[in-house]
């Protein structure tokens, strides 16, 4: 797995979390450091999460018929997509993915949610918390997040008046209420057992 980021600080936390090398997209070229890395092959999946800044180079990083998967926008919105583009890069496929349209159902949220406290709670997912503020400084969390200045992009806002156990889930053994349902999730069952996978993650 290879990883793209923006810093030295989070390159040390991409190869910590199991990626194999971590290259510094503002600094160089990365589709020739995946295609180096991979003997001019490419990767089979590209999970990108930056958008604007890396989405079209991201295309030529797969094989040919490769997948690419834009979860984010971090850096901006894509403008546009020729379809075209992804003919010339080895007719490769692209998704953009929206979450309601993977919990459209209770047992499809249920679902979600026991996969992810699973691997949370049997160590597979660790959760990274750059840091923990209380409630009244909510505003704060939001504005760190979306200036980026967090490394592991992420800033929890606690209870007021509570504190957390851990950077873990563990300790959560019912789903959350579906959007729009009242009554709480069915009891946890064991966790599955598939791990997610992909080649490339940026």
């Amino acid at each position: 797995m290879l990883a793209t980021v923006g810093s030295a600080e989070k390159a040390e936390i991409a190869v910590s979390r199991g990626a194999d090398a971590a290259i510094l997209y503002r600094e160089a070229d990365f589709r020739e450091a995946v295609m180096d890395a991979t003997g001019g092959a490419g990767v089979d999946v590209v999970y990108d999460s930056v958008g604007k800044a890396t989405f079209h180079d991201s295309l030529r990083c797969l094989r040919p018929r490769g997948l690419c998967v834009l979860f984010g926008h971090a850096s901006g919105k894509v403008d546009s997509l020729d379809p075209l583009d992804l003919s010339e890069a080895g007719s490769v496929f692209f998704t953009r993915p929206h979450m309601a349209h993977y919990i459209r159902t209770r047992d499809e949220f249920a679902g979600r949610w026991r996969d992810l406290a699973g691997w949370a709670s049997d160590g597979r997912l660790t959760v990274a918390i750059d840091r923990v503020l209380p409630l009244d400084r909510a505003g704060e969390a939001h504005r760190i997040m979306e200036a980026r200045e967090s490394p592991r992009q992420a800033a929890a806002a606690a209870r007021r008046g509570r504190r957390r156990s851990g950077p873990g889930l563990s300790r959560l053994s019912r789903p959350p209420p579906a959007p729009g349902a009242g009554r709480p999730g069915p009891p946890r069952r064991a966790p599955s057992r598939r791990p997610a996978r992909g080649t490339w993650a940026a």
